[in-house]
């Protein structure tokens, strides 16, 4: 286990390399217009102690999660590969419900290629169903005071019983934590787990194109034929622009090879089962979206083709975007905000 503490502007000043820790997480950013501008003094003085670091946005609820996550992305990026990655969600954020917060944590992979973790008082936690969250195998931190006061760590402090979760990564037991080389209250925590562990929870990576994230699974319709695939790689973004002909070429090749990267599967250019499935699930996604928002009207068969073309570029059309058919990164934005 690992003792730590966690600090926003209101800890100004604070000597994150004398104060006793194992790690230090800070706040970052808030909503679409705040920035924590003690955060980076701070980190890299945690850093150089040899520290273990986390980053948080605090959500205010007040656009969307993909817009909070890019916020957040495009001012954290000093910090990728080496910190834990983490959505702050309290307060009134928590009324927009898991959705608003399941789409920051899968924008915030998507750009970044690490599963970020979720903070969250156990009440919430157990007031709303978070099975989505949990199925995208995101790690939670929750709060749960079991002492108003709190002179050092107490890493066996008692843990709030919590649903969806099997076990949090990490606990944050009391907000009146009093600790060498800082003359005010702080928040302590316990990592349930070791350096290794922490490091793998900050993970790394270079970002990818946008995409809902499916779960790969076996395929639910018959073998895609040439023109299915086409429509599904300009759609999703994988060869945007590449003819719809019914020619399996080295274009068609080019799509399925970038799709494949994108869902971690093997890239070797063909269109097998391990490749349709997760297509499937990402076409399926846009096509319920697209009916919510009342430009698709087909069946929900996981199939690619010009119904589903056509609804994207409507959508794209509504919204004053390039009218192509393609979700790229602006289509997405709005699609999914």
């Amino acid at each position: 286990m690992l003792n730590g503490i966690d600090i926003s502007a209101w800890q100004r000043g604070i000597d994150t390399a004398a104060v006793p820790s194992d790690f230090v997480i800070i706040k970052a950013t808030q909503g679409l217009d705040y920035i924590n501008d003690d955060c980076d003094r701070a980190y890299q003085q945690a850093k150089a102690a040899g520290k273990k670091l986390g980053v948080y946005h605090f959500a205010d609820g007040n656009s969307s999660g993909v817009a909070e996550a890019d916020y957040f992305v495009d001012n954290i990026q000093g910090y990728i590969g080496e910190a834990i990655l983490i959505l702050d969600w309290e307060t009134d954020a928590v009324n927009c419900g898991p959705g608003y917060a399941k789409a920051f944590l899968d924008r915030v992979q998507a750009r970044t290629g690490i599963k970020p973790m979720i903070y969250m008082s156990g009440s919430v936690v157990n007031e709303w169903d978070w099975s989505a969250v949990v199925a995208g195998d995101y790690g939670l931190w929750v709060a749960y005071y079991s002492a108003d006061t709190c002179d050092g760590y107490w890493p066996d402090a008692p843990m709030y019983p919590i649903h969806y979760w099997s076990d949090a990564a990490m606990l944050q037991y009391t907000s009146g934590g009093r600790l060498a080389g800082w003359g005010d209250r702080l928040d302590l925590n316990v990592f349930y787990g070791d350096h290794a562990a922490w490091d793998a929870y900050a993970g790394g990576g270079t970002g990818v194109t946008p995409q809902p994230q499916p779960t790969p699974s076996g395929p639910r319709t018959a073998p895609w034929g040439v023109d299915t695939i086409q429509y599904w790689m300009n759609i999703c973004n994988y060869n945007p622009g590449a003819p719809i002909d019914n020619l399996d070429g080295p274009e068609t090749k080019l799509g399925v090879m970038n799709g494949q990267r994108a869902y971690g599967v093997p890239v070797d250019g063909f269109f097998g089962d391990k490749t349709q499935a997760p297509a499937e699930d990402q076409i399926l996604a846009y096509e319920k979206r697209l009916a919510e928002l009342g430009f698709y009207h087909g069946e929900f068969d996981s199939i690619p083709g010009p119904q589903l073309f056509q609804a994207v570029k409507d959508f794209q059309a509504s919204r004053g975007l390039t009218v192509d058919g393609i979700v790229g990164e602006q289509t997405f934005s709005l699609l999914f905000c």
